[in-house]
């Protein structure tokens, strides 16, 4: 098998022009994952009565299953529904005309808001139980203690995971092509659909997302540092 480093190069300014489209998924997920993630775990770690049982059956049932499989059931319950939905509310919108992307952002944001509340809950565990008591007798309400005392600390330690999940997030995104969503690694795959040089789109893409994830490792190996020299000063 000959392989055309023309056509390589080619893959990688068409998976580049993609980048766009799984930055703006992958921010969204995490902007839900974490705004939610923090809910969850706040309700789990306040042992908020009902609510943090839901929760916690909820986080461990969602944590078994694999996210192609939450995509795939997003996407047919979707489709079978939203027209009648549309239909209902008088609104002239149609599953065809659907920005399929919305379906992946309401998707993947479950396992990132899972994924979330434990980095969240286990952040939440560091803080010293004393310091709650010592806000306690400064006269600090449960949110003044949240605000002023526990997130300060919380912040640092969930740096290092959260940078994990963001990385694991861009990756996931490659699944957005089972919802034909032209993303980096469907951008190439589609480009290699006329000349079936699908090994250089595939390596293309991959080099890609290799060149954003080892950006974005290296951006939180600096935010952790400065954020423990910060602490330590």
């Amino acid at each position: 098998m000959d392989f055309n480093f023309l056509f390589f190069l080619e893959g990688i300014r068409q998976a580049v022009l993609h980048i766009p489209v799984t930055l703006s998924v992958a921010a969204s997920v995490m902007g839900l994952g974490i705004v939610f993630g923090f809910a969850v775990a706040l309700t789990r770690c306040y042992r908020v009565r009902y609510l943090a049982a839901f929760f916690r059956i909820l986080v461990t049932v969602l944590r078994g299953i694999p996210i192609i499989l939450i995509l795939l059931t997003f996407q047919v319950i979707v489709a079978f529904t939203y027209d009648d939905t549309m239909a209902r509310l008088g609104l002239p919108y149609s599953y065809r005309n659907l920005n399929k992307a919305f379906i992946a952002i309401a998707a993947m944001s479950l396992p990132a808001t899972v994924s979330m509340s434990e980095v969240f809950r286990g952040s939440f565990a560091a803080v010293d139980r004393n310091q709650f008591d010592a806000s306690t007798a400064i006269g600090h309400r449960g949110f003044q203690t949240l605000f002023r005392i526990v997130l300060p600390q919380m912040i640092p330690v969930s740096i290092p995971m959260t940078g994990n999940i963001i990385i694991s997030t861009i990756k996931s995104t490659s699944l957005l092509m089972y919802l034909s969503v032209v993303d980096i690694l469907n951008g190439a795959a589609l480009a290699a659909a006329v000349n079936y040089r699908f090994l250089e789109a595939y390596l293309a893409a991959a080099l890609v997302f290799w060149g954003i994830c080892a950006l974005l490792e290296w951006l939180f190996h600096i935010l952790e540092r400065k954020t423990k020299l910060r602490g330590a000063a």
